[in-house]
């Protein structure tokens, strides 16, 4: 069985450098390698720049910062070479077929014997992806669908095709379950898989029916969110997450491959309002904003604490034991109480056990977030 030590990731977009941040947070060193954007100097800057996002998000890719440093960016001109030392490389470039293909043809010249290579795709059947290209790389190829954010989702489809090696898909297949700490769902090789041929349904319905009865956003995610079992986020959250230029790709990918029977034919429509919304930039959560714009506040008590943490960590580590119950006492009170008064005094109370020190003192996010249309 491959004995995985390396992992390469290629493609750094969301999803690309979301799944290289989580191998990080398992302590697994990881190739990050993308394009050469035109015209940039830097010819590393959007793997660079993938890793900055994963740790500037809120909440971020990585466990810790220190872990971005197991991560080493390049790009696919300059080092291929780099794939010889990696075990398992996985594929998240952009959804479309010929891409992905080209991707393949380099990394078979480049990477080493027995080496796994999948494809992060959500859409296309293997069959179609490993067809042209040579057996040895069929037999070494699967597909491994994570979901995003790839460091709290824990499902991950994983897919085998008829050339894949057994002892291939085990080894990924327990190395994520082990090592990765993800839920493994077998799936056979249909379009859409499991999840996305149930979710890209309802929410192109969702989506297409909210905008026929006129219903906002915020009470489509309202009703169709937590009150019926599914994450806040309802439908177009879900949207600005995944990334809403993203959702007709995979859309024209199952159109591609399913039955003409299929019902999903008869429903999809590319909405003018969607289509305005991409050429303008609006995609969601990565671009300039989509159903929703967050907008992140911070207020002058949040950065006063953030200025003042070591000091305040180091009185309290020394406090003596009746005036740290006092604190604690006032503290979970402000809390619960949700007071806006001083926000110091309600972070009190993670400094004050007797197993706390300056060393491991994390500050979690402070400030306001406030979201608005």
């Amino acid at each position: 069985m491959v004995d995985i030590k390396k992992v390469a990731v290629l493609g750094s977009g969301v999803m690309g450098s979301g799944i290289a941040a989580h191998m990080a947070n398992a302590g697994i060193p990881v190739v990050l390698l993308d394009i050469v954007k035109p015209g940039e100097k830097n010819r590393n800057a959007l793997t660079e720049g993938g890793v900055e996002k994963q740790l500037g998000a809120k909440p971020s890719g990585f466990v810790h910062k220190n872990k971005a440093k197991l991560v080493t960016c390049g790009n696919l001109e300059d080092n291929l070479g780099l794939l010889k030392e990696c075990d398992w490389i996985v594929e998240a470039v952009l959804e479309k077929l010929e891409v992905k293909q080209e991707v393949y043809r380099k990394v078979d010249a480049a990477r080493k014997p027995g080496s796994i290579v999948s494809s992060n795709t959500s859409t296309l059947p293997i069959h179609e992806l490993v067809k042209g290209l040579p057996p040895a790389f069929a037999k070494d190829f699967m597909i491994t669908h994570f979901f995003n954010p790839p460091r709290f989702m824990r499902l991950l489809e994983v897919v085998k095709g008829e050339q894949t090696r057994p002892d291939a898909f085990e080894a990924i297949s327990r190395f994520a379950d082990v090592t990765l700490g993800k839920g493994i769902v077998e799936c056979k090789d249909t379009p859409g898989f499991i999840a996305n041929r149930i979710g890209v349904y309802w929410l192109m319905l969702a989506l297409l029916e909210a905008i026929r009865m006129g219903v906002t956003p915020e009470q489509a995610d309202a009703v169709m969110g937590r009150p019926v079992g599914i994450p806040k986020t309802g439908v177009f959250g879900l949207f600005d997450l995944i990334g809403i230029d993203l959702m007709p790709l995979i859309a024209r990918e199952m159109l591609h491959t399913l039955p003409e029977s299929d019902s999903f034919r008869t429903l999809y429509t590319e909405p003018e309002l969607v289509k305005k919304m991409i050429a303008d930039g609006y995609t969601g959560r990565k671009g300039k904003g989509g159903f929703y714009r967050i907008h992140r506040v911070e207020c002058f008590s949040c950065r006063f604490f953030k200025q003042c943490r070591y000091g305040f960590a180091l009185f309290f580590q020394f406090c003596s034991k009746p005036i740290g119950t006092v604190l604690l006492f006032v503290a979970q009170t402000v809390d619960q109480l949700k007071w806006p008064v001083f926000p110091v005094i309600a972070h009190a109370h993670r400094f004050i056990d007797a197993g706390n020190t300056i060393g491991n003192f994390r500050h979690e996010r402070g400030g306001v977030r406030q979201r608005s249309r």
